[in-house]
């Protein structure tokens, strides 16, 4: 990620259980959905076979590779969405268009959201919300871009520390998160694949999305995953 010639890459992100560790970006990333800065990174696939739960269609060919990076002032995500129909949809309600979700947060997890943590949706056309801790338009400090390709879209998004009340982030600190993506077609989402903590535990969050419907980092900031900063 914006390694100069000459010098080696990071330590790529890595994945073990639950819990992601994330490499400091060399290099000013540029948020331009082109991911020319990510040349270096490691990433993760989400995808029918390594999501941790699937509402509707289980059979769907989209992978969402994702990568995350951070440096002193900011984390950055990075995905590379293979997706044979993009863009079939422009519904005022994100979750219902061809799209990634970023879920990040800094706080203790006792279920309920907190002005600490954040659910965003970025949608194939570049539209952007933030749906947790309340709907609205994204804060200052989180910028995105999305680039449409050959086989899909690419997605960019960068968040500043300020946003978890973090004036400067450094190795060995650990944040909250999760990721999903939906897969749409012309009239509504097809599928929905999350990958956050296991939907095996029953949580107890009655501020959050009520009982049919609480099992899921959309409402429950218990089933965030760790992310370990490292250098």
């Amino acid at each position: 990620m914006a390694i100069p010639p000459g010098t080696s890459c990071p330590a790529p992100l890595a994945l073990e259980g639950e819990t992601f560790t994330a490499p400091r970006a060399k290099g000013l990333i540029t948020i331009d959905g082109e991911l020319e800065d990510w040349a270096c990174a490691q990433f993760f696939n989400l995808d029918s076979v390594t999501a941790t739960h699937i509402l509707g269609h289980r059979d769907i060919p989209n992978v969402y590779a994702f990568s995350v990076a951070w440096d002193e002032h900011h984390v950055y995500v990075a995905a590379r969405v293979t997706d044979p129909t993009p863009g079939k949809n422009g519904h005022d309600y994100l979750w219902e268009n061809d799209g990634v979700e970023i879920y990040l947060g800094n706080g203790p997890r006792t279920g309920s959201y907190s002005p600490l943590e954040y659910q965003w949706i970025i949608d194939w056309n570049n539209r952007a919300r933030t749906y947790r801790p309340d709907t609205r338009e994204p804060d200052d400090g989180f910028e995105r871009a999305v680039r449409t390709t050959d086989t899909g879209y690419h997605v960019e998004a960068r968040i500043a520390s300020r946003l978890l009340a973090r004036d400067s982030l450094a190795a060995g600190i650990t944040l909250g998160f999760a990721l999903a993506a939906n897969e749409e077609d012309e009239t509504a989402r097809r599928a929905w694949l999350i990958w956050q903590r296991g939907y095996d535990v029953l949580l107890s969050c009655p501020e959050c999305c009520g009982a049919e419907d609480n099992q899921g980092a959309h409402c429950n900031t218990r089933y965030l995953n760790d992310l370990v900063l490292a250098e």
